[in-house]
């Protein structure tokens, strides 16, 4: 019963309003706005009542290992079996070595793993190995990890990706709006479905990936940051939380000062940086950003770099695909047919007859006049040619840092 209230108050703080009523769903609200109530803007709220009541302008002076302590034992105590979304990032090593390194024991770990023959597409592969992941977390803790469940879940799967071509992303509330098909994260219910297998009882995936926006003395959040995940019941976010805001508010903060450092170093390049505990390692400004926000790179530093490939993002093709000319669909299906699946994607009917359900779904978007329109008037998309798939992502209420002398 606890788990439940929770369950429903942690959805609620996170979602799409207009005219007083509630989506999860990005593309209904937009729908919903366009089609009845053309004036108002659409608002992407982030605990935006708890948020409010705190005041952004004080930086916490907490250290931030001493924050996601905190955040650890908050969590463990709030779940009854607890596991930790992993991908060998800065972000995902934080939270697990913020359970582990801390004595707090987790239950289970997610890896995702391609299971696309390399020699289809070589560019579409694991950030790391899950082998390599999983053996670098037993090097790194053997005792802690000696009960911890490795459940992998391949997310290039075929059956998997089939059931998201022809199914409408999760609306949770106001499903008078038409259905549409429509990109879904690799972050899906496959996992949970996964996760289900192995642990049979209530528990909650843990993820770190959702770094506050800065802008001036401003921060914010972006929804296309947490889209994604905003339906998933069974995933929390690590950093975002009322819980502990202190760590939202000192990632702003310091996310502010990278601002400054990074538009200095564009005028005048520093000379490489390097990591304190490896003089070998240069690090970018993107790396100087994820230290000072507390994140850590040491799977990085302790497996080889020739075992890191960036997964080719199949998104692209989508967002570069104009789906308000139907003409299209054949360049659409032979770049989602080599990207995705290989030569044995179209090997039935019912196959091919998926692919055009997705996407007709976005085609149907991109025909609504009235839909476009609304959205070049609020500054969604840019002109009439930028299609609605494609918008430009939606600002939580900004929350002041500094008064800007």
């Amino acid at each position: 019963m606890i788990l439940t209230t929770y369950i429903n108050n942690h959805i609620k703080k996170i979602n799409y309003t207009v005219n007083e009523k509630t989506f999860y769903n990005p593309y209904a609200a937009f729908l919903y706005a366009a089609h009845n109530c053309f004036h108002k803007h659409v608002n992407f709220n982030v605990f935006e009542k708890d948020f409010s009541n705190v005041d952004w302008t004080v930086y916490p002076e907490i250290s931030y290992d001493n924050l996601f302590f905190i955040r650890a034992k908050q969590l463990r105590k709030k779940h009854n079996k607890l596991g930790v979304m992993f991908s060998g990032g800065t972000d995902s090593t934080t939270v697990i070595s913020s359970f582990l390194d801390n004595n707090i024991p987790i239950d289970f770990v997610v890896l995702l793993r391609s299971n696309l023959d390399s020699k289809v597409n070589s560019e579409f592969k694991n950030l790391f190995p899950v082998e390599d992941l999983i053996t670098w977390i037993k090097t790194r803790w053997p005792e802690k990890s000696r009960n911890i469940e490795f459940i992998i879940v391949d997310f290039i799967e075929l059956n998997s990706h089939l059931k998201l071509f022809n199914t409408e992303e999760s609306i949770l509330s106001e499903t008078e709006t038409k259905k549409v098909h429509f990109f879904n994260s690799l972050i899906n219910n496959n996992i949970k479905e996964a996760v289900d297998k192995k642990i049979l009882s209530d528990w909650k995936l843990i993820t770190g990936h959702e770094i506050p926006n800065v802008s001036n003395e401003k921060s914010y959040f972006v929804d296309k940051t947490f889209v994604h995940v905003l339906n998933k019941d069974w995933i929390e976010f690590f950093f975002l939380t009322p819980d502990l805001p202190e760590i939202s508010i000192k990632q702003a903060h310091d996310h502010a000062k990278y601002n400054k450092l990074y538009s200095v170093a564009k005028e005048f390049p520093p000379l490489p940086i390097h990591d304190c505990d490896d003089p070998s390692l240069d690090y970018t400004m993107y790396t100087i950003k994820k230290r000072m926000l507390g994140c850590k790179d040491e799977v990085k530093s302790n497996l080889s770099l020739t075992d890191k490939r960036i997964a080719s993002n199949y998104r692209n093709i989508i967002l570069e695909t104009d789906f308000s000319n139907k003409k299209n669909i054949d360049n659409f299906e032979s770049s989602i047919k080599s990207t995705l699946y290989g030569s044995y994607f179209h090997n039935s009917y019912k196959n091919k007859k998926e692919l055009k359900n997705w996407y007709n779904g976005l085609a149907s978007l991109a025909s609504d006049k009235t839909l476009i329109e609304y959205m070049v008037r609020h500054g969604y998309l840019d002109n009439h040619s930028q299609l609605p798939h494609n918008y430009n992502g939606l600002m939580s209420s900004p929350n002041l840092l500094f008064q800007n002398c």
